[in-house]
């Protein structure tokens, strides 16, 4: 039996649920033996990337409270990636507790948020059969600044996976063979739009959630 096909995964929900509040959020990585003091988030994973690194994903409340703890990850060389949540969704509230996570990053350009979501995701809804093939534990939809280099739109999807299925992920986003990000040529169509700024795969180390 595959691994990423249980049966608490038959009732998964894949769908997308907007975000009330645009939280802001923060991916940095840094030195492996660093972490961030991220008081003040309402969620954060921090993971261990392929390359040794620490990674950091924190959500912020909308409030201002949380500014200057923003502002002190904003201002590190490490950045990788600030934008705004605009949809998420939980696909396997019962995964086991000591399941083994990985963390994976992908940002790209788009040729406006709008059409990149509607024939991304259609209705707001992924597959179950396909969420569960990755094994996706949770997901986060969001945008981030337009890219310096052409001034495109650029998303950035994010996923909680479990470990035992990142081969499944791995293969399904190889970007340069078919099937180009999940069935449809979404590069050939437009609708992705190459470079890839960030395309990380990290294990989870720790999580914590304060909403």
């Amino acid at each position: 039996e595959d691994s990423c096909h249980s049966e608490k995964n038959l009732n998964a929900m894949a769908t997308l649920i907007p975000s009330s509040d645009r939280s802001t959020f923060i991916i940095a990585a840094h030195g492996a033996d660093a972490s961030y003091n991220v008081q003040g988030t309402k969620s954060n994973i921090v993971s261990k990337a392929e390359d040794g690194r620490c990674v950091t994903f924190c959500i912020f409340p909308s409030s201002g409270d949380s500014e200057i703890q923003q502002k002190s990850i904003e201002d590190d060389d490490n950045l990788l990636v600030k934008g705004e949540i605009a949809f998420s969704r939980i696909d396997d509230p019962n995964v086991a507790s000591d399941e083994e996570l990985v963390l994976y990053v992908a940002r790209h350009g788009v040729p406006s948020f709008d059409e990149w979501y509607s024939g991304a995701f259609g209705d707001g809804q992924l597959p179950t059969e396909l969420a569960m093939h990755l094994g996706l534990v949770r997901t986060w939809v969001a945008t981030a600044p337009k890219r310096a280099s052409d001034n495109r739109e650029t998303v950035v999807v994010i996923h909680l996976l479990k470990k035992s299925c990142m081969a499944n992920m791995k293969e399904l986003t190889a970007y340069d063979k078919p099937p180009f990000v999940g069935g449809p040529d979404f590069i050939g169509n437009g609708l992705v739009i190459p470079p890839f700024a960030l395309d990380l795969y990290a294990h989870v180390v720790l999580q914590s959630t304060y909403e």
